[in-house]
């Protein structure tokens, strides 16, 4: 087997290269630290949405904006959500109705969808 000998030039890529490597490597576990810290309980569970179309005691589900979370766990990122309108003992009859602009509480149900667990009244 033949030994070879690297170049100081080849030496010194190599060195950086390494050092790279080892930035990459902090700065990876720098988050994985952030995100063990946080816990692994999953996104936040309840938030303030505001609707972007009109719902009706009609309608099972509006399109809304996530605009606050509370909680522990991770923040949604996408703020873009589905509101689920709660049903009545009456069928395809809701519980909520407002315009867009309408906001309240909502609590976290599953990806994109929010639950409404109150809206504000109604102006007159």
């Amino acid at each position: 087997m033949k030994l070879r000998t690297l170049s100081d030039d080849a030496m010194a890529k190599l060195a950086r290269m390494y050092h790279q490597l080892r930035l990459e490597v902090r700065t990876l576990a720098g988050q994985l630290r952030a995100l063990r810290n946080q816990g692994n309980i999953g996104p936040k569970p309840f938030g303030h949405f505001q609707l972007t179309e009109a719902l009706t005691t009609s309608m099972n589900s509006a399109s809304a904006t996530l605009t606050a979370q509370y909680g522990r766990g991770r923040r949604h990122l996408n703020t873009t959500i589905t509101v689920l309108n709660c049903a009545t003992s009456t069928p395809n009859t809701y519980v909520f109705e407002g315009a867009s602009g309408a906001a309240g509480p909502c609590g976290h149900h599953d990806g994109q969808t929010w639950v409404i667990l109150t809206m504000e009244c109604p102006t007159t």
